[in-house]
């Protein structure tokens, strides 16, 4: 994920952000996508990252097959709507022109680089934003779809003072994690910065329908 040039270049630039970013280079070489989202640790990475690329999570259980959105998914700290008994088998993302427009940045723990904040960015780039979807890690106890920052920029043009607006309602409305490392206040701050800083990268890209991984 981390160094494809069909991700990295061309459809999902945001998810090898991620997997760049993703605590230390021993870590991300023994684990696992589909671990990281079923462990639904809201300090991880990626669960911030499938959000904001709508992806859906496919897990696999004695009933069959299910198809989740990742909204519906993460329910809790370490928390998700699949039975004990399921395997996640897939994770399965759209190639639109939001994705191949993404950008994941994060405020990470010194030492083990695990996420304080991290906050993920798809949107078009066109004159009128017909789409914008912002994904967090490491502010809630449950990861979540940023509506207040998507609903300020949706449908409008993108511009310095735009993004100033929609930076500051970042977690507007959300309970904020509070530890001995970054105080509930601070890493609420820190959720405006990260939103401010991703709104304003991104080099404009088209594509093709959907692919598995």
């Amino acid at each position: 994920i981390e160094s494809s040039d069909l991700m990295t270049q061309q459809k999902t630039p945001g998810f090898s952000q991620a997997a760049a970013q993703n605590v230390a280079v021993h870590v991300r070489n023994r684990g696992t996508i589909g671990g990281v989202l079923a462990h639904s640790d809201p300090q991880a990475d990626y669960p911030g990252v499938v959000l904001a690329l709508d992806a859906t999570i496919v897990p696999q259980g004695s009933a069959g097959e299910r198809i989740i959105d990742p909204s519906d998914f993460f329910t809790g700290l370490w928390e998700t709507s699949f039975a004990e008994n399921g395997i996640l088998t897939s994770v399965r993302i759209p190639t639109d022109s939001a994705n191949a427009n993404s950008c994941y940045l994060k405020f990470p723990q010194p030492a083990f680089r695990y996420t304080y904040v991290g906050c993920a960015v798809a949107m078009h780039t066109s004159v009128k934003f017909a789409e914008i979807r912002v994904g967090f890690s490491g502010v809630d106890e449950s990861l979540f779809r940023d509506s207040g920052v998507e609903d300020s920029i949706r449908g409008q043009a993108l511009n310095e003072s735009l993004i100033g607006v929609a930076s500051a309602k970042a977690a507007e409305g959300h309970s904020v994690l509070s530890d001995v490392f970054v105080s509930e206040e601070y890493r609420r701050a820190m959720a405006q910065v990260y939103a401010k800083r991703a709104l304003t990268q991104f080099p404009e890209k088209t594509l093709p329908a959907s692919f598995l991984i």
